[in-house]
């Protein structure tokens, strides 16, 4: 997947999981509160030499962490996107698991979806934002005109 169609989903999840908070659907927003997070890390190293997207998988520690790194090391150009931590991210990072859309309704506290919502936000800022406004990829209305 290119870096353009990771940040294009990330926005999708992004304003998904911002509709689904207000309709107090905890579960479902806290959920794609990390793909988007997943999303915007797995852009950032869309880069030759890495691993693919679909070898990193679903583990943000990883990605946020040495395989970020490393990603780093061979575009030093991309450290620019430097994810800064903060609590929301940083626990989102570290608990999210793909898997929690198993568990059954109603897990999810409201306060919870919104620390997430918040971390998703800020990788999307950090990152997605920040590469579209330096042009390193294309908007969908870029691209099509």
């Amino acid at each position: 997947m290119s870096a353009t169609a990771s940040i294009s989903a990330a926005q999708k999840h992004l304003t998904d999981s911002s509709l689904l908070l207000e309709q107090q659907r905890f579960d479902n927003a806290a959920y794609l509160s990390g793909y988007v997070v997943e999303c915007c890390l797995k852009a950032l190293l869309d880069i030759d030499g890495m691993p693919s997207a679909k070898e990193l998988g679903h583990e943000l520690p990883l990605m946020a962490g040495s395989a970020l790194m490393l990603g780093y090391a061979l575009a030093p150009s991309r450290s620019r996107y430097n994810l800064v931590p903060t609590p929301d991210l940083d626990r989102l990072i570290n608990d999210w698991k793909p898997d929690s859309r198993y568990e059954k309704e109603n897990t999810t506290s409201q306060a919870l979806a919104e620390s997430r919502l918040k971390g998703a936000q800020a990788a999307y800022e950090q990152i997605g934002i920040a590469m579209i406004l330096d042009g390193t990829i294309q908007t969908q209305y870029e691209a099509h005109h």
